[in-house]
């Protein structure tokens, strides 16, 4: 299998995009640096157009209680600052 390249530098895996899941990666500033198809799906937005543009804005995520999760420096974008481990979270869109 292939790798892809990401925007930036780095490879994902050519199973990423077979995952049931929608994932994405985006870079310390909260930039999309990579989409698989079911986050192509589920967002409805084709994945080159969304290169480079903030992650908030494209995903506009909420948490289980339906406040905004993503938004500009977000906890992930600043944990990623820091070089900080980032727990598994889950997003209502």
């Amino acid at each position: 299998m292939n790798d892809h390249q990401m925007t930036g530098g780095g490879t994902v895996p050519q199973w990423i995009h077979g995952m049931g899941v929608a994932v994405w990666v985006s870079d310390q500033n909260g930039k999309i640096v990579f989409m698989n198809d079911r986050a192509e799906s589920v967002l409805g937005r084709d994945a080159a157009a969304t290169i480079g543009m903030s992650c908030y804005q494209i995903v506009g995520g909420k948490d289980e209680d339906g406040k905004a999760w993503c938004e500009q420096n977000c906890q992930v974008q600043e944990l990623a600052k820091k070089g900080q481990e980032i727990e598994p979270y889950t997003l209502r869109i």
